[in-house]
């Protein structure tokens, strides 16, 4: 389990407050998954039993083994226009589930306005629920139960009066 930390993590013996410790060149991997049992059988009071401690260094040797993971860095020539960008991201993050140039705008969204991709996804997510009485008009409707990117699609047609997506993206960088 993965937290970022905080005043109540940090006191918390169940986890590493910072995990940077690990890549220290002082630091005994041993040592450090030693003390870390230690600590945790003090603070609940009791020994933890052999399969819980082999789990727990285990997990810490994973976390270590990081620093050799191998990354895959794409370099895209800076000539490369939006559409280009847009089909490699499509591929990239297609496995096994069908993306579409609207998850990418969506994504582009996300990155030069998060409170307005946010605000379209709670506006579809209220679609598809009545609201619960006493709480006001709502966007619900029994037949139409929208998706943030028929949404995205349907606002840059009136409001840009652009059909394709992919002039969104010239739209969404402020050109």
């Amino acid at each position: 389990m993965f937290d970022v930390a905080d005043a109540a993590i940090e006191r918390d013996p169940e986890y590493i407050p910072d995990i940077t410790v690990l890549w220290a060149d002082e630091t005994n991997m041993f040592q450090f998954t030693t003390e870390f049992l230690d600590k945790l059988a003090k603070s609940r009071g009791r020994d933890v039993d052999a399969a819980e401690k082999r789990l727990i260094s285990d997990n810490i040797a994973r976390l270590h083994a990081l620093q050799s993971y191998p990354f895959t860095a794409l370099e895209i020539s800076s000539t490369v226009d939006e559409e280009q960008v847009a089909d490699i991201f499509v591929r990239i993050n297609s496995k096994g589930v069908t993306l579409k140039q609207a998850d990418f705008i969506l994504t582009l969204l996300s990155v030069f306005w998060d409170e307005g991709r946010s605000q379209l996804e709670d506006f579809c997510r209220a679609c598809k629920a009545p609201a619960p009485p006493g709480e006001g008009p709502s966007p619900f409707n029994h037949f139409i139960e929208p998706s943030p990117d028929q949404l995205l699609r349907v606002s840059v047609g009136l409001g840009f009066r652009r059909a394709r997506l992919r002039q969104v993206y010239s739209i969404l960088r402020g050109k």
